[in-house]
């Protein structure tokens, strides 16, 4: 260590100082020639190094020479997949006691307008941060608002919306007929289309989720399929990403791209807003709610983040 040899040969001085020393005192008084400063000289060169800065008597460096604390504080998080720079604008990790009222609405600007025959009725107590560190859309077979069950949905119209970047939820889907989780964005001016579902899927089918760009009068202008029968996407948490640029969208799922639109004369060009729901279908690729249905049954959201560029 080299504060402990710089001790070492200090000590060595202030040795050889205490000799010189005696040696003078043994018998009749010697005085130093001039210009020689003898013992004295080097004991104090060596209280000098004592006192020299960066240097103490226990061999470790002084406060004003110790390197500042390493900053521990992790990076922000990055898009699950797409590579490049990315500057995190928008994060919900819902780690709260409650939803974040300044970033979300309990219902749709629309609301309570029923879209696609849907069987629900968005209500607002069916949307639930408890401090567990994730968000619950749960639908019950509940009679309310002249409708035969009853379910959650968050949208961030007026609160926050993008033009252009990335979008990322990492999610936990419900499973039974009727059950049609959704993460999505639509303008934040005007009506869809065009939409773009980053994911949504059929309850009906655990292995299953479909990414899909809206932009005419079909509501799967774009629709792709994901099926893998080794994953089942209600057991645990995936991560679905959608980056979204001026000519392009390309999906992700858990890191993986799966999906790739660049027809670039339909790619949106406003900004949209982000919307997560659990709707409750009346037919179609999500089947209608029966006996087998789970009431309760919830979307569960980890996060919501977003990224540019």
């Amino acid at each position: 260590m080299p504060h402990v040899a710089r001790l070492l040969a200090v000590l060595a001085l202030v040795i050889a100082a205490g000799v010189a020393a005696s040696a003078c005192g043994g018998g009749a008084t010697q005085r130093p020639a001039a210009g020689d400063g003898g013992g004295a000289a080097d004991a104090a060169e060596a209280a000098a190094q004592l006192d020299a800065p960066g240097f103490t008597l226990d061999g470790s460096a002084p406060d004003d020479v110790l390197a500042p604390p390493l900053d521990t504080t992790p990076p922000p998080p990055l898009p699950l997949g797409p590579p490049g720079d990315w500057r995190l604008i928008f994060a919900d990790e819902f780690d709260g006691a409650a939803l974040d009222e300044a970033t979300w609405n309990r219902a749709y600007p629309w609301s309570p307008t029923v879209i696609h025959n849907e069987l629900q009725y968005y209500a607002p107590d069916d949307v639930i941060v408890d401090g567990s560190g994730v968000l619950k859309l749960k639908a019950e077979r509940r009679s309310l608002g002249g409708q035969a069950y009853t379910s959650g949905v968050v949208a961030s119209w007026g609160k926050f919306q993008l033009t252009y970047g990335a979008v990322e939820a990492r999610l936990k889907l419900p499973a039974g007929a009727g059950l049609w989780p959704s993460f999505w964005l639509v303008p934040r001016v005007g009506a869809a289309p065009p939409e773009i579902d980053v994911m949504m899927a059929s309850g009906l089918d655990p292995h299953s989720v479909v990414m899909n760009f809206t932009w005419g009068a079909d509501p799967l202008s774009s629709g792709t399929w994901h099926t893998d029968p080794a994953v089942d996407f209600t057991a645990d948490f995936h991560v679905f990403t959608m980056t979204w640029s001026a000519t392009e969208l390309i999906w992700y799922l858990d890191g993986v791209e799966r999906k790739r639109y660049s027809t670039a004369a339909n790619v949106p060009q406003a900004a949209m807003y982000l919307i997560l729901s659990l709707a409750v279908g009346s037919g179609g690729f999500t089947g209608t709610p029966d006996a087998t249905t789970p009431f309760p049954s919830y979307l569960t959201v980890d996060y919501v983040r977003a990224w540019q560029r």
